[in-house]
């Protein structure tokens, strides 16, 4: 699944770049034969970048045969490789930004960014500013993939240490549930005989008057 799929109309625009704008030139070489498979590309005339089953970035060509040709990456790059996540808002994050920062992209006018999450660069983009966007790219998918593998994880745990509760079906309950002591139930007899009791008192304490009466 993770192997680069590189289209002809690809290769044609990212080699009109090897005099306009070497730095992007040997960047997308890069990506293209010496990370693939943790990094890999889905390339028709643009660029879907993943790292492994998670979609990064889509990169395109920019002014193709001018002069100032460039490369513009995006979150937008169409319909992603099935079987894999989006995860673009991540790359496209703080670290992106701090990066285009401390090569000074905007301040020496070789970078442009629209919102949050789309960048154009244009020459004269250092090589070392490609180095450091490569290894952006690796630890975010790597901090992307241990991320869920830690969530997967928790989600594991919370459902082995999860309590009973009365939400449960019946079955999960009755193992639990008291049984009823019949023994210790009082009888319904007890009432009764206590009522019987008394009025044989009663009458006994009556006898005598009713003799003295009938004489």
């Amino acid at each position: 699944m993770f192997e680069n799929r590189i289209a002809k109309g690809f290769t044609t625009r990212r080699d009109l770049l090897r005099g306009a704008f070497p730095a992007a030139f040997e960047f997308l070489v890069e990506l293209e034969e010496r990370s693939a498979p943790v990094i890999w590309l889905n390339a028709g005339k643009s660029v879907q970048v993943y790292w492994q089953d998670t979609f990064l970035c889509a990169i395109s060509f920019v002014g193709v045969g001018e002069a100032n040709t460039g490369i513009r990456f995006t979150t937008d790059g169409g319909k992603i490789a099935d079987g894999c996540s989006d995860r673009s808002a991540l790359f496209f994050g703080v670290q992106l930004h701090d990066l285009l920062e401390r090569h000074g992209g905007e301040r020496n006018r070789w970078a442009t960014t629209r919102g949050d999450d789309d960048m154009e660069l244009r020459h004269p983009a250092p090589g070392a500013f490609f180095r450091d966007l490569l290894g952006l790219m690796q630890t975010t998918g790597a901090r992307d993939r241990a991320d869920r593998v830690s969530a997967a994880l928790e989600s594991e745990l919370a459902a082995e240490l999860r309590p009973v509760t009365k939400a449960d079906p019946p079955s999960a309950v009755k193992a639990d549930k008291p049984a009823i002591v019949k023994a210790d139930k009082p009888t319904s007899t007890a009432p009764a005989t206590a009522t019987a009791a008394a009025a044989a008192a009663a009458a006994a304490a009556a006898a005598p008057d009713a003799v003295i009466a009938a004489t």
